[in-house]
């Protein structure tokens, strides 16, 4: 019969003691940031283990604990409404160069960018401040959020793709994370990176999570776009694929009603009230120096694996791309202006430009007809330029510029009858 020592189960309990004891004194940041932990561990035990694993709480020094982020007032259950909710803002102090190069980009503008829009005004409450809908992504530049949402919803910035808690340097460079917002409808870039050549190459890297850097095979969103850390993230074209003026006249005047449509010129080429909006937000690209100087920082990041003279190339062949989609796009504005200069369709009130569609008012129109050119703008189009610079050449072909051809043909045969039927 074998004998049991008790010696070591006498002292389990003192271990035991000993290794909750640390667990619960690892990582914290302050005097007053052990009766956080202590109350958070039993209301919040996933968030305390987040953070307890994060830099902010295991770092030597500048450690920050909750309350360099929530502030002190809040110290009992019952005045709970008084933690501070963070926002990009409170990140600022201690990470100055990656806050100013997010504040100059485009993530910090996209709270602004979707108020701007004047169908954002339209929308359920639900799909905006309750972040069911753009909202839930566009929060990510909402930094003033007590004047947004005060008590009901938290601002992203950082968050966004840092996580709360763990602020995760790991989670915010694998490409997984920007399929949260980049996906879908008008801006498929997750779709159409995983499946290109680039994304097939990161996915079959020894180790895909550590970046291309590391690995050695086909670059992340993060390396194209956050290229050495960067945090602009900000692209030549702009989300419309738009800039002005253009050298090509044929093309300018392709434009200029895409701009027209778009609401930022008037009838007359006049600019708008809209065109501050536009150009501050950088949407679209207004002077060309601008453009040229994103363009060749993305030129730079592509010769770390690719020869600059085949890189120069492909931009060409792409800028030609977004000509040719152009064009149709044009010739469908130019069928719906006709059909309000015969009175045929009746404008919106309010409506920018008059004799013009308004394409940022999205699917808020109301006839089949202006859905289409929406669907032609917000996905057809975006997929085209999109597809093409993601090099996805499914979604360049089929989903954009196929699509787009198919429905001008359905935007010119739906607008010879409503003629017929008006006797016009």
């Amino acid at each position: 019969m074998k004998k049991f020592h008790l010696l070591p189960l006498l002292f389990f309990p003192v271990i035991a003691a000993m290794f909750v004891t640390g667990y619960a004194a690892r990582g914290q940041a302050g005097d007053g940031d052990d009766e956080c932990v202590k109350c958070h561990r039993e209301k919040t035990p996933f968030i305390v283990a987040d953070w307890e694993a994060s830099k902010h709480a295991t770092t030597e020094k500048n450690k920050a604990g909750c309350a360099k982020c929530h502030g002190s007032e809040h110290n009992t259950a019952e005045n709970r409404n008084l933690a501070k909710m963070p926002t990009a803002r409170t990140c600022k102090p201690c990470h100055i160069k990656r806050f100013k190069e997010y504040e100059n980009g485009k993530h910090a503008l996209a709270w602004d960018a979707l108020n701007a829009l004047p169908m954002t005004m339209k929308q359920p409450e639900g799909l905006i401040k309750g972040m069911k809908g753009c909202g839930g992504c566009h929060r990510i530049g909402n930094m003033d959020r007590e004047a947004v949402a005060p008590n009901r919803f938290s601002s992203m910035g950082c968050a966004g793709c840092h996580g709360r808690h763990s602020f995760s340097l790991k989670e915010a460079r694998d490409p997984k994370l920007c399929s949260a917002c980049h996906t879908g409808t008008d801006h498929p870039q997750w779709e159409m990176w995983s499946a290109s050549k680039h994304g097939i190459a990161y996915a079959s890297a020894p180790d895909p999570h550590s970046g291309a850097a590391a690995a050695g095979r086909g670059p992340s969103c993060q390396v194209c776009h956050f290229p050495d850390g960067d945090h602009e993230n900000t692209t030549a074209w702009g989300f419309l694929a738009v800039r002005v003026p253009e050298d090509d006249a044929a093309w300018m005047a392709d434009r200029a009603e895409i701009l027209k449509a778009f609401g930022v010129i008037d009838a007359e080429g006049k600019p708008t009230a809209l065109f501050p909006a536009i150009e501050k937000l950088k949407l679209a690209r207004t002077k060309k120096e601008d453009f040229a100087a994103l363009r060749e920082k993305q030129i730079g990041t592509c010769r770390k694996c690719h020869a600059e003279n085949m890189i120069r190339e492909r931009f060409k062949l792409y800028d030609g791309l977004i000509r040719e989609a152009d064009g149709v796009f044009a010739k469908a504005i130019k069928v719906i202006s006709g059909l309000y200069g015969s009175g045929i369709i009746a404008q919106r009130p309010g409506t920018p430009v008059k004799g013009y569609p308004f394409v940022l008012d999205f699917y808020e129109v109301d006839t089949e007809i202006e859905q289409k050119l929406f669907l032609m703008f917000e996905e057809y189009r975006m997929r085209v330029f999109q597809g093409a610079f993601h090099e996805n050449w499914d979604y360049c072909q089929w989903r954009g510029w196929a699509k787009m051809k198919k429905t001008l043909v359905e935007i010119e045969e739906k607008a010879a009858e409503m003629r017929a039927k008006a006797g016009k």
